[in-house]
């Protein structure tokens, strides 16, 4: 429903419609007008807009809003936005007066409009219904008139004035005009009201509107303000629609809310609406038949009228505050919120339900209170119904309210109810809900091991409004609409990998949507030296976040409001771990009962041998927090993230300890799960991408490689082809891992593809063309760290490793703070056994600089072996591996040093090594690492 009050005019920009029978009137200016003299106004002045006068006066019953509007035209896009004037207006309520339409050209004024006329060519009307595809018949005429000649520099000034009188107010009027603040400029502008003085005029400016000037002349009382406003002050985005709502300035002749509720009553008094044995009567007697529960009588009558009357809304003949009768509204089988809910009060009522029709707000509820009483503070009308000492809030125009949710109430905050006595505002309070409206069960599948993908199936429901949206999608969308629903909203509730089995179903009888589907998600567990830990962060408890901003002095006292509908849902969370690991711990509260602001929890938690399982209940509402209870509720959601739910591995089995017999066991079915992804859409490139992911962590390289020539083969990129390349590589295929890389450097010829094709060049010994690669691009790099490696690891390969020493040294002589450069050069030297000196100094002082980094350990670990100190080597080793148990080079320099100690467990070290990474059995023998 649109409750149109006076804010017609629009304020600052061309291209939008200047708003005012069926024909264009022209006249002069009204005799109570006193244009502005615009050869006054600095015309040089920033902004387009040169001049906005806007004058509403009322007088008998009657509105008219004038309006005077003077643009510069000083972009070719302000002179195409300019070059057609609209009107539009609602000929039952008014008329469209045209005044002036002139061009200002330096001295010279063109009165266009005069010119036009003459020549039969002024405005155009026609109907035009803008807002149809959002189910809105407005009811208004539309005129336009092309302004001719017009040319960059020029100022067009379009003087126009509309008259208002609503049949539906009882006489009384109403004005509202929309005010712009700075930093939106205007070289001179000015609204101002005004009426006979004695009249019974209130009105208000707001919020936070100062300046206005009052005065009395020629027995008339004006009201003035000029414009721009001062900036606004930014107001937090989560403070009340008071604080945020737009300025404007209001004036009425209601004298309170009780007096609208008057005056509106009428229109929606149900007496005689419904005759015996019609069809509305006959739906009637079938819901009563139906059942005896008045509740569930009226959540039938809901769905009848929210299923099957359609929206539309009608704006003719009055119709913004008039409401069709229900006999046309169900004969025609559309109406617009009105409508509806005028039909559904008469049935309520048919059926001695307690109902009455209620006034809301869409958008600025908790502002009403603080805005003068006018019928064009609200945009909708529900149903208040009485059951059984409850208050239910009943929306037409809503879908999916069913007896199960029939207590859910959107945040309205404030509502008028029509009574023939009047009423004045009452709050809309949201009821605790009953019944979830949303469900999800999630059953993860871990046991393949907590650093594989994780497979995973989900049943997810929700009821009302909400599943109302999305039922043509279940029940009209096509096979790739269904798809794209389900996995949007399954990644919202999931990190979601992959989706397989996609399904969305919708049943109308107790308007509940559910999906299912199953798939893979990448890995969360984090590993920190030998621990792993998983956050269940499909808990909306593990990531509570309420941090309101009240720094500012002027924000202080701002409460927070939480403009939501209700909610209710309902989490079961099964979680199966791998068995092979030592016992797991439950970290977090397992048992939480607490509130934060407008929600609450309720959870339960178990873990028990290899299974863990979890529920939870979240409830939150529409509510105002006060500015005093802001910081106690901070410290909640602290104590609450405090308590979040996680699983703690202490040593947990990885992918490289199993043998290939145990990874088969393993990985039995996650390689079934993407056998049957593959197969889903074979042509598609995403499955292929999913299954090359988890074959390369679960170190089935070959497959891995197969994957990704297929990918290439459908969709090729260059960062697939580096990957490719590293695989082939690893495989021991270098001719192919060169020809990857080469793919990647034409598909993006960047210095990083050009490095990658340099290192492939040297893995197959072609040392010049490497080395002319990494010459051509080291320049065009701002960290040149990595072409300063790879030319000096191909000198050593060359057989000359002082020669890249001494490009190392050169450079961190230069740039002493870099650590990169530092660790490139322990490393170097420890693995070419060059510049040995001074070698153990260096990287033990790399090592205290990096804080006893992973990677600098294992670089000083070698430097020891070299030196002849296996125990101090193992020591490095031990520590790197335990910061990073998957830095597979150290295991494999552990592997070397233990049995060069006679330790044969460094065998074990070295099949894990190669396991994850076999081209370093090749790559190492370059520096005659090899096992003994």
């Amino acid at each position: 429903m649109r409750f149109w009050g006076a804010s017609w005019v629009v304020l600052a920009f061309w291209g939008a419609p200047v708003l005012a029978g069926d024909e264009v009137l022209y006249d002069t200016v009204p005799d109570w007008i006193e244009p502005v003299d615009i050869a006054s106004i600095d015309q040089e002045s920033n902004g387009q807009l040169v001049l906005l006068d806007v004058e509403q006066r009322i007088e008998d019953g009657r509105l008219v809003v004038y309006s005077d509007q003077a643009l510069k035209l000083d972009s070719p896009e302000a002179l195409t936005a300019a070059g057609t004037t609209t009107a539009i207006w609602m000929p039952d309520k008014g008329d469209l007066t045209a005044h002036h339409v002139d061009i200002i050209r330096g001295d010279e004024t063109i009165h266009v409009l005069d010119k036009m006329r003459e020549q039969g060519k002024a405005f155009t009307v026609l109907r035009r219904e803008q807002q149809l595809e959002r189910r809105t018949m407005d009811g208004m005429l539309t005129a336009t008139m092309a302004v001719p000649d017009l040319r960059l520099g020029d100022i067009l000034r379009v003087v126009t004035s509309v008259s208002l009188e609503d049949q539906a107010l009882g006489g009384n009027v109403q004005a509202t005009q929309a005010l712009f603040a700075k930093p939106v400029a205007a070289a001179y502008g000015r609204v101002t009201f005004s009426w006979p003085e004695g009249e019974n005029i209130h009105w208000q400016a707001g919020p936070r509107v100062e300046g206005v000037e009052e005065h009395s002349a020629s027995g008339y009382h004006e009201i003035t303000l000029p414009l721009p406003l001062p900036e606004r002050e930014d107001m937090p985005g989560d403070a009340p629609m008071r604080y945020l709502r737009p300025p404007i300035l209001q004036a009425t002749t209601f004298d309170s809310w009780e007096d609208i509720s008057r005056v509106f009553a009428p229109l929606y008094d149900t007496q005689g609406l419904i005759a015996a044995g019609d069809p509305i009567d006959r739906e009637v007697q079938r819901i009563m038949a139906d059942s005896e529960d008045p509740l569930k009588r009226a959540a039938l009558a809901v769905q009848q009228v929210q299923d099957d009357i359609s929206y539309l809304m009608n704006g003719m003949s009055g119709g913004n505050y008039v409401p069709q009768t229900p006999a046309e509204t169900w004969e025609k089988r559309y109406g617009d919120c009105k409508a509806k809910s005028l039909l559904l009060l008469a049935m309520l009522r048919a059926m001695d339900i307690d109902a009455e029709a209620v006034l809301v707000s869409s958008s600025i509820g908790d502002a009403l209170p603080d805005m003068l009483p006018m019928p064009a503070d609200f945009d909708h009308v529900i149903i208040h119904a009485r059951i059984g000492g409850q208050s239910y809030w009943l929306d037409g125009t809503s879908g999916g309210t069913r007896i199960g949710n029939i207590d859910q109430v959107l945040p309205f905050f404030n509502g008028l109810p029509l009574r023939r006595e009047g009423a004045g505002l009452e709050a809309i309070e949201q009821n605790d809900l009953t019944h979830p409206n949303i469900t999800a069960t999630v059953e993860l599948d871990q046991t393949a091991g907590i650093d594989m993908p994780t497979l995973y199936r989900i049943e997810f429901s929700m009821g009302g409004a909400m599943a109302a949206q999305a039922r043509p999608v279940a029940l009209q969308g096509t096979e790739d609409m269904r798809r794209q629903y389900v996995e949007t909203l399954v990644g919202n509730i999931l990190d979601l990998g992959s989706l397989l089995d996609p399904a969305v179903s919708y049943d109308n009888e107790t308007a509940i949507l559910k999906v299912t589907a199953r798939g893979s998600l990448y890995n969360e567990w984090s590993f920190d030296e030998s621990e792993a830990t998983y956050t269940v962060n499909l808990l909306d408890s593990n990531d509570i976040n309420f941090n309101p901003d009240r720094a500012r002095a002027l924000w202080r006292d701002i409460p927070v409001s939480f403009r939501i509908a209700p909610l209710l849902s309902d989490i079961a969370i099964d979680i199966d771990l791998p068995k092979e690991t030592d016992a797991y711990r439950m970290r977090g509260r397992p048992e939480l009962e607490m509130g934060v602001a407008n929600v609450s929890f309720h959870r339960a938690a178990s873990l028990s041998d290899n299974r863990f399982s979890v529920t939870e209940t979240m409830a939150q509402k529409a509510l105002e927090l006060p500015a005093e209870a802001i910081s106690a509720e901070k410290a909640r959601a602290a104590r609450l993230k405090a308590m979040r739910l996680r699983i703690e591995a202490p040593h947990p089995q990885r992918i490289w300890e199993l043998n290939e017999a145990e990874r088969d066991t393993h990985l039995a079915a996650l390689r079934a799960f993407y056998t049957d992804l593959v197969a889903s859409d074979p042509e598609e490139a995403e499955p292929y991408m999913h299954r090359a992911y988890f074959r390369d962590e679960s170190l089935d390289f070959a497959g891995t490689a197969e994957d990704l020539i297929k990918l290439q083969n459908m969709q090729p990129t260059a960062d697939r082809y580096l990957w490719l390349a590293r695989i082939q590589h690893r495989l021991g295929k270098d001719e192919a891992a060169l020809d990857a890389a080469r793919e990647a450097f034409t598909l993006e010829p960047v210095p990083a593809n050009a490095l990658a094709e340099a290192v492939r060049q040297q893995d197959l010994g072609n040392y010049d063309e490497a080395l002319a690669l990494v010459d051509d691009y080291i320049d065009l790099v701002d960290d040149d760290s990595a072409f300063l490696d790879a030319k000096s690891e191909i000198l050593g390969r060359q057989g000359d490793p002082e020669a890249g020493l001494a490009l190392i040294t050169a450079r961190r002589e230069e740039e002493p703070d870099n650590i990169d450069i530092q660790s490139l050069d322990c490393w170097y030297r420890a693995k070419w056994q060059t510049g040995m000196a001074d070698m153990l100094d260096i990287c033990t002082r790399l090592v205290e600089r990096s804080s006893q980094s992973a990677l600098t350990l294992d670089s000083r670990g070698l430097a020891y072996y070299r030196l002849g100190n296996n125990d101090a080597a193992l020591a490095d080793f031990d520590k790197a591996l335990k910061l990073a148990p998957a830095q597979h080079s150290t295991r494999y320099l552990r592997g070397i040093v233990r049995l060069a100690a006679g330790d044969q467990a460094g065998r074990e070290d070295i099949r894990q090594a190669l396991r994850a990474k076999p081209e370093l059995e090749r790559d190492y023998a370059y520096y005659g690492l090899t096992p003994e």
